[in-house]
């Protein structure tokens, strides 16, 4: 279920959640019900709805049925999903309006088309922090030398889907921080363009969120790891500070099953000096250099701050002409 949680987070909502809903299922349905999917409960926006993938393939006329039930049971919208959906089943559920997901091929969610279009609207009307994607086209757009993009530069430079580089260019733009000339054959190819860049960032800086989702701590690092360093240790990296006891890493959410086993509480974690992890809304390491996470994400998630933490963010960020120095803490 996580590819699906990864899949709705990067075309839908990137700060969508699930959560196991076979226990509830076991109580409200019938055991033949109850046994033929698996059942979990997700929240998109403001809403929630089940998301049930069969045990065993099922025909959809019989699907239907199942999935009525299912609603008039609970009082939530059901959406299906699958590995795999021949065209003919596509075809059948689109016309019945049947919501389903087939991960990394297709989704389609009407029940949330309301949703969507209103959260479009709100966007439009009030951003009081960036979103995880926004934030990373931000800051790809702050370290780059360049003036003048394009869409298919930030998507090949960051990995990330066209609809999170859409959103970021679109919400950038709205809070006055692009502006954009159409070019290409079609005449709807558009350019991006960043105002200088001590007033690019001036401007965007008071958006800027903690890219932190959560901290956890580990008794050892697992083989294989896809983290960088960040807070202290990144620091001791990057300038002159010493290196601390205790080793700090970043890792996107969305690789947290890297870490099943290993996490330890906090207070032991501490006591031993053993590995601090966060857990980031994005790669907070796509943009920085020498295997540490870029340096606006390492000071938006310090877990502490004092003059000499002060002093090493000052040294990492006074080569860039837009940092403005101490007024940014």
């Amino acid at each position: 279920m996580l590819k699906i949680l990864s899949y709705i987070r990067e075309y839908i909502d990137e700060d969508a959640s699930c959560a196991d809903y076979n226990k509830e299922a076991r109580r409200l349905f019938s055991l033949q019900l109850a046994g033929t999917f698996e059942y979990y409960i997700f929240h998109v926006f403001n809403e929630r709805f089940l998301v049930i993938r069969p045990v065993e393939s099922i025909a959809v006329s019989k699907l239907q049925g199942m999935v009525q039930i299912v609603e008039d049971k609970t009082g939530m919208c059901v959406a299906t999903a699958f590995n795999e959906l021949n065209p003919y089943a596509i075809k059948k559920m689109l016309k019945e309006r049947m919501a389903f997901i087939v991960p990394g091929k297709q989704i389609s969610l009407p029940f949330l088309a309301l949703c969507i279009k209103n959260e479009r609207k709100r966007i439009r009307k009030e951003i009081k922090k960036f979103s995880p994607g926004t934030q990373l086209v931000f800051l790809y757009l702050l370290y780059s030398d360049n003036t003048d993009f394009d869409i298919d530069q930030v998507i090949n430079n960051l990995s990330v889907s066209k609809m999170t580089a859409v959103r970021g260019l679109n919400d950038l733009y709205e809070l006055g921080l692009l502006t954009f000339d159409t070019a290409g054959q079609t005449g709807r190819k558009k350019i991006y363009h960043k105002s200088d860049s001590s007033n690019f960032y001036s401007e965007g800086r008071k958006y800027l969120d903690n890219p932190v989702r959560e901290t956890v701590y580990i008794k050892e690092l697992p083989k294989d790891l896809v983290s960088v360093k960040t807070d202290l240790t990144a620091l001791a990296e990057l300038t002159m500070m010493a290196e601390p006891a205790q080793k700090r890493l970043a890792l996107c959410s969305k690789n947290r099953s890297q870490l099943d086993g290993a996490i330890i509480d906090k207070a032991e974690a501490l006591e031993d000096n053993l590995p601090m992890i966060q857990l980031t809304k994005y790669d907070t390491g796509i943009l920085g250099k020498r295997g540490c996470a870029d340096p606006i994400s390492i000071m938006l998630g310090l877990e502490e701050k004092d003059d000499r933490i002060e002093m090493a963010i000052n040294d990492l960020l006074k080569k860039y002409e837009w940092y403005i120095g101490e007024e940014q803490w």
